[in-house]
């Protein structure tokens, strides 16, 4: 009886020690998957950094070696969308000599009936509004903003979009809008900042 007694006892002993060495296993795992996720997060915002300086660097050559403003315009903005994937994108440019206007410069994937030159006013429209206001805008989704006027812009029409004002020595250069993310993909903070590196 004290050796079935024993032996009943050394096997609860072991039970708790396999629910203890299997609890500190499954928190491990957890653990191991938590640290596989952040270095692929980390990963990730590494290689768009790099990317981001290689895109700086191709931005600097661009515009020592372009001569023509409009030639120059496009291909600012082709960089840009291209490394944001976004496939609607606009830049709009300060009117010289009008403080409260806006043209449009260049751009790519919007409607036909948009046509180069087109003016806004200061407050109209979402890049009207990033002008007058000097701060960026992100939309994540812009389903979320219907409460918003913001949908009815021909420049923005639907998706995730960033607006972002592009200022110089206190002044204001103009506005660039990236929309329409491949693969219906959503922008998001960190991709503000990227524009901001860029812009």
């Amino acid at each position: 009886v004290r050796q079935a007694t024993k032996a009943s006892e050394e096997q609860r002993r072991s039970v708790r020690k396999l629910a203890a060495l299997e609890h500190q296993l499954t928190a491990s795992i957890g653990q191991l998957e938590q640290a596989h996720v952040e270095l692929h997060r980390r990963s990730e915002s590494l290689r768009q950094r790099t990317r981001t300086l290689y895109l700086t660097g191709r931005l600097l050559f661009l515009a020592a070696s372009t001569v023509d403003p409009q030639r120059l315009a496009e291909g600012l903005l082709a960089l840009v969308g291209d490394d944001m994937h976004a496939l609607r994108c606009s830049l709009f440019l300060a009117v010289p000599g009008d403080p409260e206007s806006l043209y449009l410069a260049t751009f790519r994937g919007l409607a036909p009936h948009i046509t180069r030159g087109s003016r806004i006013r200061f407050g109209q429209g979402v890049a009207g509004r990033v002008a007058a206001s000097r701060e960026p805008l992100l939309v994540v989704d812009a389903g979320d903003a219907a409460a918003a006027p913001l949908l009815g812009d021909e420049y923005l029409t639907t998706g995730s979009f960033i607006s972002f004002p592009l200022v110089m020595h206190g002044a204001l250069v103009g506005v660039v809008n990236l929309t329409n993310r491949a693969q219906r993909g959503l922008f998001v903070e960190e991709d503000v900042e990227r524009v901001r590196l860029l812009g």
